[in-house]
């Protein structure tokens, strides 16, 4: 465990956790079938394991345009019009989550700054 705490400093790709983003068809996504994922899931777990989310990026793309906005709230309106939900709040919540990462406010007089740090880094 020390090892990867010490390459973890390098930013190296290959020490870090793998998310599995697994791209299935519009109507496999809204009826949540597919008779593939089973198979790749058993690979992610003989090959270092990791979290794997089906998403469709049609249907995405999809409930954007219904939506009209970027915003949380019109697209879950638009996914839900559609039947199914929208992965992309919980693509990035695991993303951020299995790489340990979180958002950091500052203010100043002039602007709002939103960063992104490695959970339990300490201020200088």
């Amino acid at each position: 465990m020390k090892e990867i705490e010490i390459l973890n400093k390098y930013l190296f790709m290959s020490s870090k956790p793998i998310v599995y983003l697994v791209n299935i068809g519009r109507d496999e996504y809204i009826a949540k079938k597919n008779k593939h994922l089973p198979k790749i899931q058993q690979w992610i777990n003989a090959n270092g394991g990791g979290p794997m989310l089906p998403f469709s990026a049609e249907f995405e793309s999809e409930v954007l345009a219904i939506a009209g906005s970027p915003e949380r709230a019109a697209r879950d309106a638009a996914a839900a019009e559609i039947g199914a939900t929208t992965m992309i709040h919980r693509i990035v919540n695991v993303g951020y989550r299995t790489l340990q990462l979180a958002h950091y406010f500052t203010a100043g007089e002039d602007e709002v700054k939103c960063w992104t740090i490695r959970v339990g880094t300490k201020a200088p």
